[in-house]
C-alpha cells in the first residue's frame, strides 16, 4: 500500500512538472493600445508626426513594425540607427497623438510573425545602418522608417504594399482603407 502511494505521488509530480513546462508562459507585460486592443507581432504603426520641425509636420509621417507584444522596431530619422523600443514610448511620446495601427488581414498571404522576426533580426545584424531616404529598396546598410517596415514584409515573399521608388509611411495606412480584399485593417487610430 505504501509503495502504491509513492508511485501515485511520483506520477502526479512528474505529470505536474510536464504540464508546467509544456505551456508558454503568458507575457505579463504585453502592451495594449489605448483602445485596449492587444499589440501583436507584425502590427504596423503609422503617425503623422515626424522628426521634422514645424515646416513639414504631417507631410512625411513615420512608420514602425511591432516585433512582439511589447516592442517595436524603427529608425527615427537622420543621424539615427535602427532601434528596438517599448511600445509605451511610442504612445506616451511624440508619436502617440496622431497614430494609426494597422494589422495584416486574412487576405495577406505572407506571415506577419515572420516579418516581425525579420525586423528584430535586422536591428541586431544592421545596428549601424544609417538613415537615408535616397537608399535603394535592395540595400540594408542604409534605410528609412517605412523602407524598414516594407523590407520586413517583403522578406516573407509577399510585400504588404506594392514596391515603388519610395515607400511612404502613409502607404500602409492607405492599404487599410482598401476594398474587401485589403491586406491591412485598422485596429487603432487617434486623430487621424
Amino acid at each position: 500500500m505504501n509503495t502504491k502511494k509513492i508511485f501515485t505521488c511520483l506520477f502526479f509530480s512528474v505529470f505536474g512538472l510536464l504540464l508546467m513546462f509544456s505551456f508558454k508562459p503568458l507575457d505579463a507585460h504585453a502592451y495594449n493600445y489605448p483602445n485596449k486592443t492587444a499589440a501583436k507581432a507584425g502590427d504596423i504603426l503609422v503617425t503623422k508626426e515626424t522628426n521634422c520641425k514645424n515646416e513639414c509636420k504631417g507631410l512625411s509621417g513615420h512608420a514602425a513594425i511591432v516585433v512582439d507584444s511589447t516592442y517595436f522596431v524603427h529608425i527615427s530619422g537622420p543621424g539615427a540607427h535602427p532601434t528596438k523600443e517599448k511600445l509605451s514610448t511610442w504612445f506616451d511620446g511624440r508619436y502617440g497623438e496622431r497614430t494609426r495601427v494597422v494589422r495584416p488581414t486574412s487576405h495577406y498571404k505572407g506571415s506577419a510573425a515572420d516579418a516581425a522576426k525579420w525586423a528584430k533580426k535586422y536591428v541586431v545584424d544592421y545596428k549601424d545602418a544609417t538613415y537615408s531616404i535616397a537608399s535603394s529598396l535592395d540595400t540594408f546598410d542604409k534605410t528609412y522608417c517605412s523602407k524598414l517596415v516594407w523590407q520586413a514584409f517583403n522578406s516573407t515573399v509577399y510585400p504588404i504594399v506594392a514596391k515603388d521608388l519610395l515607400i511612404h509611411p502613409y502607404s500602409f495606412a492607405n492599404a487599410a482603407d482598401g476594398g474587401r480584399t485589403k491586406p491591412l485593417e485598422t485596429v487603432y487610430e487617434k486623430a487621424w
